[in-house]
């Protein structure tokens, strides 16, 4: 029998054989549904950059080469402009000795570069007091997705899937970072970015765990996808590689108990198998704190050595992802993370096409896909998980302990 893979009353004896406590298990019955958990160990925007993708020019430029049209935009003359980047954008007082920001003249003013009732404010914090940039977006065919609003090949704007070739895919996430060096990459090889987020955070952020349910998880049919998180990080092994049959116990915060959709099971492939899904949970404080995606749609592959990996999409907040790019202001824009990010800001605006908010008319959310890679584990459920996801389902509580 496979580790971790326990039906019915042997689950209760493998775990009081881990010492763990405080649950209660039955025997199942005969039709008892079989249950597998996984913990996720690597998550990234998905991308699919290719060459030529964002038309005559190539990429944006590094925001070194966005100093002088940023300059122009506030209205600096060619002369100011001259002697500003002639000096390294140092200021007066600074006598080319070590020194903080705050002497740099140049940091100062593309810091303060927005404008609220003609005053410079902070531009991380209001970018859309920026004046507009007009960053290159996405021209290419092809990205990962879900066709979210239904119109299928209809939409001349959207994508094809370069995995499935549906058409009508909607990722206009990638359509509005695509074209930053940062954010550039493919599933085998991820961005820069998302990549460096990922590293930093891997080890202390708390794990998503994702359950799947059904007859039997060999076999094409319907099961009930559930997403949750635990109170620890995903564990590794020295390599860096994930350490797959270890226990983690579920967080009981209220905020994560509405994650169970109806899915299904097909030739190996995990969709999600409703049109009004909504997922909502938290991540790392830096960079998710609250996570969400509506019309939330999954595609995960149910890989022969017992892991899972794909993708997960929906219509996602400008603003959590703003919070995630833009959250260290000048610090990212200075190194090259997030470039130009009032920009960014701009682009995922001019690219929203989330349902538009009923009072102002403006799009608040946009379509993103985002990419996953999970192994198997073992969760402890929390009481009011269990109750809350037995309510999901009509009732009928899943059988606990198995995997």
């Amino acid at each position: 029998m496979k580790a971790g893979n326990f039906p019915g009353k042997w689950a209760a004896l493998a775990y009081a054989g881990l010492g763990i406590t405080g649950l209660a298990f039955t025997a199942a019955p005969a039709s008892a549904l079989e249950s597998r958990t996984y913990v996720m160990w690597w998550f990234a925007q998905a991308a699919y950059s290719q060459d030529g993708d964002c038309g005559p020019g190539g990429i944006n430029p590094k925001m070194v080469d966005q100093f002088v049209p940023n300059l122009k935009r506030l209205g600096y003359t060619g002369q100011q402009i001259e002697e500003i980047m002639k000096s390294g954008g140092r200021g007066d007082d600074d006598d080319g000795g070590p020194g903080g920001w705050e002497t740099q003249k140049l940091r100062q003013i593309m810091e303060t570069r927005a404008r609220v009732e003609g005053k410079p404010v902070n531009a991380f914090m209001h970018p859309a007091a920026v004046i507009d940039p007009m960053l290159k977006t996405v021209v290419g065919k092809y990205a990962y997705g879900f066709n979210l609003d239904g119109k299928g090949a209809d939409d001349a704007t959207a994508f094809e899937d370069p995995q499935t070739h549906e058409k009508g895919v909607d990722n206009q996430l990638f359509r509005a970072l695509g074209c930053v060096e940062a954010y550039r990459g493919t599933l085998e090889n991820d961005n820069t970015y998302w990549s460096f987020m990922w590293m930093s955070q891997k080890d202390v952020t708390p794990a998503w765990l994702i359950t799947l349910e059904g007859e039997d998880l060999s076999k094409d049919g319907p099961v009930t996808i559930s997403m949750t998180r635990a109170l620890e990080p995903p564990r590794y092994n020295g390599g860096g590689d994930p350490r797959a049959d270890m226990t983690f116990r579920e967080d009981s915060d209220p905020r994560t108990r509405g994650n169970v959709f109806k899915g299904q099971i097909k030739n190996g492939v995990v969709t999600i198998a409703e049109d009004s899904a909504h997922l909502h949970l938290m991540q790392d404080q830096l960079t998710y704190p609250e996570f969400d995606l509506g019309k939330f749609h999954v595609r995960w592959t149910l890989n022969a050595d017992g892991s899972l990996n794909g993708l997960i999409g929906g219509y996602q907040p400008i603003d959590q992802t703003y919070f995630a790019i833009g959250q260290s202001g000048q610090v990212r824009e200075g190194t090259g993370l997030a470039p130009e990010l009032p920009g960014i800001y701009h682009a995922m605006r001019r690219m929203a096409d989330g349902e538009p908010d009923p009072k102002t008319g403006l799009r608040l959310s946009i379509s993103a896909t985002y990419h996953l890679k999970a192994v198997p584990a073992f969760m402890v459920p929390a009481k009011e998980m269990v109750e809350a996801r037995a309510r999901a389902v009509g009732g009928v509580t899943p059988t606990a302990g198995s995997r």
